[in-house]
């Protein structure tokens, strides 16, 4: 019986909290003024590009492909007083990091980044990224950085890679190149490693790309022949270097006309070839797969 009069209970409490919710909405309703319009506002649209700060694209690789900002060396001059003055703890520690190891932490670099960022604000990360690149070249040609030489290349590459073991690390930034500094390597290249230079053409010339091997090599007469940090990219000057054996050796498989070629050599190298042989051996495949198809067509 006790459990009857509880349900009874429940049920009329509940119909009597409808009534009174219909009831103050309906109140609600009626104190409404009947010329009263909500406020409306215009829809704001999906992507809104905020003005961009207007700047000069650099000349040099790789940033001109990217649409860099040049940085003037009045700006350069800028930052790189500020920052000794503002900051001279910072600026001490990234001395000595420049000074003793040839390379600054990641963290370092964003820091720099970041100060950039306050002196001229309105950009894109990339921009100062380049710009804390360019403050750190314009440097060492003041402090001519021992560790960034050539002569120590070797002990500044084991000292990077004992970093990297025990701290996060990116690559803070490319280094930019001129053409004129392409053509140096070109020649010291077939100068001093006339193999690694024949296989570099070969290679463009019957397959349109090379292989990690020889863009290691490449890379190692790099660092034998101009002043770098080690935490940067240095691809750029990949693209400066082919740029100009193309234009003096004219590459077969460069050509507009084999284009599609190209691409089908390069699905089968990535996708079939790499990883069951060297870049190499699939080069040697590939020329004895075309002596092969001359043979039948004679």
């Amino acid at each position: 019986m006790q459990a009857i009069f509880s349900v009874v209970w429940l049920t009329a409490f509940l119909m009597f909290l409808f009534w009174m919710m219909n009831f103050r909405s309906s109140v609600r309703r009626e104190n409404v003024d009947p010329s009263y319009q909500p406020e409306t506002r215009d829809a704001m649209p999906e992507s809104r590009e905020a003005a961009s700060v207007p700047f000069k694209i650099r000349v040099t690789l790789p940033s001109r492909i990217f649409g860099i900002k040049e940085w003037t060396p009045e700006e350069i001059n800028l930052i790189t007083t500020s920052y000794k003055e503002r900051y001279p703890d910072e600026w001490r520690a990234y001395l000595a990091a420049e000074n003793n190891n040839g390379f600054i932490s990641s963290a370092m670099s964003d820091r720099i980044c970041s100060f950039i960022e306050e002196l001229f604000p309105g950009l894109h990360r990339k921009h100062y990224r380049a710009g804390a690149v360019d403050f750190r070249f314009a440097n060492e040609r003041t402090f001519q950085f021992p560790m960034w030489h050539p002569e120590n290349r070797f002990l500044r590459k084991e000292k990077f890679l004992e970093h990297i073991k025990q701290h996060r690390q990116i690559v803070n930034g490319d280094v930019e190149w001129v053409e004129e500094q392409a053509i140096v390597l070109l020649e010291h290249i077939r100068s001093n490693d006339p193999k690694l230079w024949a296989d570099y053409c070969n290679s463009y010339n019957d397959i349109g790309f090379i292989g990690l091997g020889i863009i290691g090599r490449i890379k190692a007469q790099t660092a034998a022949l101009f002043p770098l940090p080690e935490d940067c990219s240095w691809n750029g000057i990949m693209w400066g270097l082919l740029a100009e054996a193309n234009r003096r050796y004219d590459f077969e498989m460069l050509k507009p006309a084999n284009a599609k070629m190209r691409d089908q050599l390069e699905t089968e190298w990535f996708n079939q070839r790499r990883g069951y042989m060297t870049f190499e051996e699939w080069h040697q495949q590939l020329k004895l797969r075309a002596n092969k198809g001359a043979s039948e067509r004679d």
